[in-house]
């Protein structure tokens, strides 16, 4: 007999100390690549301790996809990115100054995926959007790493992913903390509001403080599609 999945499990597994104490030494360990898949590693190592059937990398036969994870009945997928990524997110849901995109983004981002233009497996947003559209997952979770790298002495750096757009990031906001921005996640928001108008979903946000080799957070955000489709 399957046992029951719903936001609270998600939830309670990163609410727990255990998973707290790996995602703070993952954020030390694993500073030299972005972390989904060791994210979605820590995920099944809980799930085993709570006697969950799972499996990672999932084909499924009923459509011929692959999913990040199957949970007992539910497919899920899974992105990662950082927090100063979130002004790519802006620039593909906005469009730029000189290209701004008008009218409604998501249906031409559909629109965009269908055609599989030179490109369109660099967009964050557009890999979002398969996940959630076209694989119809049933619950999507995006990881957002806040990170704080003015510190690190330079010769360090090299050690750590993605470190120049970071530290700019964190100078040019310093007079407001340089990372975790609240007004920035609302980027975030903005995206997750046009989906939720187009697939509606129930959602939690867990962030996690990971402080090791540097000030860290990690918000995690679980969308639940399967009890409203």
């Amino acid at each position: 007999m399957s046992k029951e999945i719903n936001l609270t499990t998600f939830k309670n597994i990163f609410q727990t100390e255990d998973v707290k104490k790996e995602l703070t030494l993952l954020s030390s360990w694993a500073r030299g690549v972005k972390q989904e898949r060791h994210i979605i590693n820590i995920l099944s190592k809980h799930l085993d301790r709570e006697n969950f059937k799972f499996k990672t990398e999932y084909s499924a036969k009923k459509n011929k996809l692959k999913y990040d994870i199957r949970i007992e009945d539910v497919l899920v997928e899974v992105k990662f990115c950082f927090e100063e990524d979130v002004f790519q997110l802006k620039n593909e849901i906005d469009g730029t100054p000189k290209r701004p995109i008008r009218g409604n983004f998501l249906n031409k981002y559909l629109e965009w995926i269908d055609q599989r233009p030179k490109g369109w497996g660099r967009s964050f947003t557009a890999l979002m959007l398969i996940d959630i559209f076209k694989k119809k997952c049933d619950y999507f979770i995006l990881i957002v790493q806040s990170r704080d790298l003015r510190n690190i002495p330079y010769e360090d750096l090299e050690n750590i992913v993605a470190t120049e757009r970071c530290v700019a990031y964190n100078k040019k906001y310093a007079a407001v903390g340089g990372y975790n921005i609240k007004r920035h996640f609302g980027i975030i928001e903005k995206l997750l509001e046009s989906i939720n108008k187009a697939r509606p979903f129930n959602r939690i946000l867990e962030s996690v403080n990971a402080d090791k080799k540097f000030p860290c957070t990690y918000h995690i955000y679980v969308l639940e599609f399967k009890s409203l489709n």
